[in-house]
């Protein structure tokens, strides 16, 4: 396991590797799976069984009550994921400057690489 996330009352969600994304509820303590960055991030879009081999969840930071930043773990991919829709933005996908994010930290809703530069300035 690398992050652990506490998504809703009924959900927790895993970042650990081999598999993206693993959500665990909290009540039937029932697995099920992220399909990916081609899919939406959320319970209700997950599946029954992973999707492997797969770029896997390393970071997960709060944003606010509704969107959180998570970095997988190869190509310096950083995403935002709106904990409503299940949308995913990408706000970096180049591994030329970086070739993971494996921590980075969220000030003023601004989140900062592990070089502590900001990076993205989102609008509130």
């Amino acid at each position: 396991m690398n992050c652990l996330y506490d998504w809703d009352s009924d959900y927790l969600l895993i970042g650990a590797e081999v598999t993206p994304g693993i959500f665990l509820n909290k009540k039937t303590f029932a697995f099920s799976y992220w399909p990916g960055i081609t899919g939406k991030l959320g319970p209700a879009h997950s599946t029954a069984s992973p999707h492997v081999p797969m770029n896997y969840i390393q970071h997960i930071e709060v944003k606010d009550v509704n969107t959180i930043y998570f970095s997988v773990l190869l190509n310096g991919e950083l995403y935002e994921a709106d904990k409503r829709s299940g949308e995913i933005k990408a706000l970096h996908r180049n591994s030329a400057d970086v070739l993971s994010i494996g921590q980075f930290a969220v000030v003023n809703h601004n989140y900062l690489d592990d070089r502590l530069e900001p990076r993205f300035v989102c609008s509130k």
